[in-house]
């Protein structure tokens, strides 16, 4: 099982049963053999770290045209909405609207 640890590798690559990863970056992923060498609890924690490594949220930056969207008042009748953006934006994203006109 290969794992992304980022910056934590080389504590844990002392460690018999871990290994650096093979077939990606060995400076942030490593792995292991899921033959029992590791307990249980052992995997979870690494398991853990690594979904966190890689389950990290966006930041975006959009400009609102006023000509198109009214985003001044958009949130005077609700606290949600919907916004057709990139299909890279993902739930839990963090985005900053700001208000441009093209000139």
């Amino acid at each position: 099982m290969n794992l992304k640890l980022d910056e934590q590798v080389e504590k844990y690559i002392i460690k018999k049963e871990i290994y650096p990863s093979y077939h990606l970056s060995k400076k942030n992923w490593i792995s292991i053999i899921l033959d029992n060498t590791l307990t249980d609890k052992e995997i979870i924690k690494l398991v853990e770290i690594s979904y966190e490594n890689s389950n990290l949220k966006g930041k975006w930056i959009i400009p609102a045209n006023p000509k198109y969207y009214d985003i001044m008042n958009a949130f005077n009748n609700t606290n949600i909405i919907t916004w057709k953006q990139s299909n890279t934006i993902m739930k839990g994203d963090i985005i900053y609207l700001y208000i441009a006109e093209p000139y």
